[in-house]
């Protein structure tokens, strides 16, 4: 504990508590410069957020554990004017193609009930 402002603040991380949170964003510019329907460029993106829960250093269940994986996409996409079937690039169009909603693509709640014995 330490003194701030005439308060009193706890200085542990939310890692040391069991929470982590990472993020990823991944931007695309690309387009055709020869073939295809048409010939322009596109900006694009996908961004990929995952938290993982410790339950038991947050001292509610030892050996719990929850993971949470959110997506989403921005931009526009390349499918259509390349003029092929499967997409051009596929990271660019996940979880949906043209929506840029955010989508839960990933809940897994883990509790260990051994050291070798996992449900």
């Amino acid at each position: 504990m330490r003194f701030f402002d005439g308060y009193f603040t706890h200085t542990k991380s939310l890692a040391e508590r069991g929470i982590t949170l990472q993020n990823n964003v991944t931007q695309f510019y690309m387009g055709n410069t020869a073939g295809g329907v048409e010939r322009e460029f596109r900006y694009s993106g996908h961004g990929d957020y995952v938290m993982n829960t410790d339950f038991g250093k947050l001292g509610i269940q030892e050996g719990l554990f929850l993971k949470v994986r959110a997506e989403h996409r921005f931009g526009e996409s390349l499918g259509g004017i390349t003029g092929a079937i499967l997409p051009s690039n596929l990271a660019a169009d996940l979880p949906v193609v043209d929506h840029e909603d955010l989508y839960v693509t990933n809940f897994l709640l883990t509790q260990a009930l051994s050291e070798s014995f996992v449900i």
